[in-house]
């Protein structure tokens, strides 16, 4: 049985080896497989913070768009409104008050006229007829004329 026993502790040895080339051969292939998996891990992170950063920058521009420009566009588009119609107003209100103004100026011509005219004759009621104040010291004219007081 001594045979036996050198065959078996060379397959015993043999054995050993293989197992050992074989957990080397292993370690190897995880060792391979764990770099390629944390390239692949490091490329989606990569690709996962592209698409984050672009996501961002896209939520920056409608934040932008909603929060700033779009309420300044409102803004100005009433604030124009606005300063529109008060220029169109004041147009309108400066013509009217030139218009006024000459019109007052044509009526403070006709008062003066009126008042070279006999204007300032002072009416009264007696015995129930219109009379006014003659100028005693004026001469009579023909026809029973006489000038009024005041003139």
């Amino acid at each position: 049985m001594k045979t036996a026993s050198p065959l078996a502790a060379r397959l015993k040895r043999q054995m050993q080896a293989d197992s050992e080339i074989i957990q080397s051969l292993t370690k190897e292939q995880l060792a391979g497989l764990r770099k390629e998996l944390h390239a692949i891990m490091q490329r989606e992170l990569h690709t996962i913070r592209t698409d984050m950063e672009e996501q961002g920058r896209r939520l920056a521009g409608r934040l932008l768009w909603s929060r700033t420009l779009l309420p300044l566009l409102i803004g100005l588009s009433l604030s124009l409104g606005i300063l529109g119609g008060s220029w169109g107003m004041m147009r309108y209100l400066t013509g009217q008050i030139r218009d006024r103004q000459a019109t007052i100026a044509t009526m403070e011509e006709t008062v003066r006229e009126l008042h070279r005219q006999g204007g300032k004759i002072q009416f009264s009621s007696c015995d129930h007829r219109v009379c006014v104040r003659i100028d005693e010291t004026a001469r009579p004219y023909q026809d029973g004329y006489r000038i009024l007081e005041g003139y």
